[in-house]
């Protein structure tokens, strides 16, 4: 009796896990980024690293963290502190959620009485370029927005002089 063989298909190739950021790994990134870091958490608790560095004449602080589910690696730049409720300038507001339209997925927010410009990666497969262009790329909209987020305090209005009698 003669047997034959069905020829053996081969196995399919799995791909390969996604590369996923975890604290240290991220950590190690920024490290050999050159960027000066310093560990800190949130006032939620989440770890984070704020990164310093200067561009131009300008010095930088940004926050660099990774989501409780791992899913996103966040970039936060904090701008301002928001005046008091009658000092704000409402067109000023305004202006910053036009430019959140405009600027998507970079977006301005709030935290507490504190204004951040923010942007996020999926976190699959970051390099170390992709990271170093998105930290660019949100320094860049920083400068670009300057003029509206430092504009947050209403303009003193000239005091008008009572007319002599």
């Amino acid at each position: 009796i003669m047997a034959i063989a069905e020829p053996t298909k081969p196995e399919p190739t799995k791909p390969e896990p996604s590369k996923v950021l975890n604290q240290e790994s991220l950590k190690k990134m920024i490290d050999d980024l050159g960027y000066d870091t310093q560990e800190t958490k949130s006032t939620t608790g989440t770890p984070m690293h704020l990164l310093t560095f200067n561009r131009g004449n300008l010095k930088f602080g940004m926050f660099v963290s990774i989501s409780p589910d791992l899913s996103r690696v966040w970039m936060a730049c904090p701008l301002a502190e928001l005046p008091d409720n009658d000092k704000l300038n409402a067109e000023t507001v305004v202006k910053l959620f036009q430019l959140n339209d405009e600027l998507g997925p970079v977006h301005f927010c709030l935290k507490t009485r504190r204004l951040y410009i923010s942007s996020s990666l999926e976190n699959t497969d970051i390099t170390s370029k992709k990271m170093r262009q998105t930290i660019d790329d949100l320094t860049a909209h920083v400068i670009a927005t300057g003029p509206h987020w430092s504009n947050l305090t209403k303009k003193e209005e000239p005091k008008k002089e009572e007319p002599k009698k």
